[in-house]
């Protein structure tokens, strides 16, 4: 009896050792991703993204260090009968978002660098905020990245869009445009579009364009990796055959536009615009 009940205590206390070591990872683990959903704060970036992001990894990590608290609610919800199925639903609706947002992500990845390796096709840069008169990073980061298709493909002409918002003193197409001039491409290869509040407008008014001036009708389509889905879906709406080129990420700020764009995917798929 002595020695089971010491081989009892001995598998319990290697039991919570090793419960203690996985909590303790998962803590500094949630704990790091906690401070990088903050740092778009630090820029003034607030958005849908932010908050599920911090409100995530902030309830994650306080279900990891106050695992024994937590769990032992769950099991006195779950013994009272008026709370079993409120808690089994509340875990039944997290759950299914959880798969949701992970076959969205999937379909993100697919589309985020699909290019066709057609040359000289037409680039079509999807704006994004500017500052004054110089582009965000996010902005510089497509910017970046037209620069690059272009410099390997001259016979490339490229359309910047985007408008003027009511926080920003020039168009966005004005200060892409500039931007890249200043780093090489000829003013002559780029064409503005300076009408656009949205990405299903961005590819609109691009592929008029495109049609007017009689472009090469394969477009690559720049933008941040995780907007390129979106972005195809919307050139597929307007006729426009269209491919992608995901733009570096930014770092500290990719966490929460993912999340976000998931929302914005959602509302797509499940409402069409």
């Amino acid at each position: 009896m002595k020695r089971d009940r010491d081989m009892k205590e001995k598998a319990a206390s290697k039991s919570g050792y090793v419960s203690l070591t996985v909590r303790s990872v998962l803590s500094v683990i949630f704990g790091i991703c906690l401070i990088i959903s903050l740092l778009p704060i630090a820029v003034h970036i607030i958005n849908i993204g932010v908050y599920v992001t911090v409100g995530g990894f902030a309830a994650a990590l306080a279900i990891t260090v106050f695992w024994k608290q937590f769990s032992a609610a769950v099991r006195r919800a779950f013994s009272v009968r008026g709370l079993r199925w409120i808690t089994g639903a509340v875990f039944a609706a997290v759950g299914l978002l959880i798969i949701g947002a992970a076959i969205i992500s999937v379909m993100m990845l697919a589309a985020m660098n699909n290019a066709s390796s057609e040359p000289d096709q037409t680039v079509i840069v999807l704006g994004c905020q500017v500052r004054g008169e110089s582009p965000s990073r996010m902005l510089r980061s497509r910017l970046d990245r037209a620069q690059q298709y272009l410099s390997e493909n001259p016979g490339s002409i490229c359309i910047v869009s985007g408008s003027k918002g009511t926080n920003e003193s020039v168009t966005e197409a004005y200060a892409m445009k500039k931007y890249l001039v200043e780093r090489g491409i000829s003013a002559e290869r780029i064409i503005e579009e300076d009408r656009s509040t949205n990405t299903s407008e961005n590819l609109r008014f691009s592929k008029e364009i495109m049609d007017g001036m009689k472009l090469p009708p394969k477009a690559v389509i720049i933008t941040d990796g995780f907007h390129q889905w979106r972005a195809q879906r919307f050139a597929r709406d307007v006729g426009l055959d269209a491919t992608g080129l995901g733009s570096r990420p930014v770092w500290g700020l990719e966490m929460c536009f993912w999340v976000r764009e998931i929302f914005a995917v959602a509302r797509v798929i499940l409402l069409g615009y």
